[in-house]
């Protein structure tokens, strides 16, 4: 599948109080998301190392990404959509939590800096990424729909949200239990976003998902498609996904 990127547009600068309020908004953001984040003192400390006036330039993020590991799977656990295209929202993300032996929340990923809202993936490190998408439906309850359907969306700055539709797993009827799959690879610049949303087909809205998981990993880093770094843009793309 070929997918064409527009220009990214330039980013502000930002001062150190913007810095600092930016900073705190993220982080209290995916704090919010687990009690146990994983994003360290240390790590912490290495990435706003690297800031100079609010911004991170290629040539700095090229060598924190170049050797850094990329690879989560989030998941949604009994959830309940009425109505159209609605987005997924990931609700079980504990570190102790696994799906097929695949931890949750892994480390591999840059936590603390709006990677990952709960919902929506906006990776800091560029590079070429294989992402799949998995889901059971169940028929707990009368009048669910028997087709259902799962899109995976690519937007990037400046399209409007969610951007554009990749792939879409489909769960088929006639009955309301049943699995859905699709994956694909694709090259993710700095600050793209990628989300799911999930609809239903025929005459009966309601969905009622068993569970639902959105991995990723990235399997090969790409320098030319790195994007300077704002903190003071990237946290107002983070609030704004919120």
């Amino acid at each position: 599948m070929l997918v064409n990127f527009p220009d990214y547009f330039p980013l502000k600068s930002l001062t150190v109080a913007g810095i600092v309020a930016t900073a705190s908004l993220i982080i209290s953001d995916a704090t919010a998301q687990s009690t146990e984040e994983e994003f360290t003192d240390e790590d912490f400390a290495q990435f706003f190392g690297l800031l100079v006036d609010g911004k991170i330039t290629k040539e700095k993020l090229n060598q924190r990404c170049a050797k850094k590991a990329i690879g989560f799977t989030f998941a949604a656990a009994n959830l309940v959509q009425e109505g159209p295209l609605e987005r997924v929202e990931y609700n079980k993300t504990g570190l102790k939590q696994s799906i097929d032996g695949r931890s949750l929340r892994s480390k591999h990923h840059n936590a603390a800096f709006g990677e990952w809202t709960g919902s929506v993936f906006k990776p800091i490190c560029p590079g070429l990424y294989v992402i799949s998408v998995d889901f059971s439906t169940r028929g707990k309850q009368t009048h669910v729909a028997d087709t259902v359907l799962v899109h995976l969306y690519l937007r990037r700055g400046g399209e409007a949200r969610p951007g554009k539709r990749l792939v879409t797993a489909v769960k088929a009827g006639p009955s309301p239990r049943g699995n859905g799959h699709a994956t694909i690879s694709l090259p993710l610049r700095t600050g793209d976003e990628v989300s799911t949303y999930a609809e239903s087909a025929g005459s009966q809205d309601r969905r009622e998902f068993e569970s639902v998981t959105f991995t990723a990993y990235k399997i090969a880093h790409l320098a030319e498609y790195i994007e300077e770094f704002d903190m003071e843009a990237w946290g107002a793309d983070i609030e704004a996904l919120n």
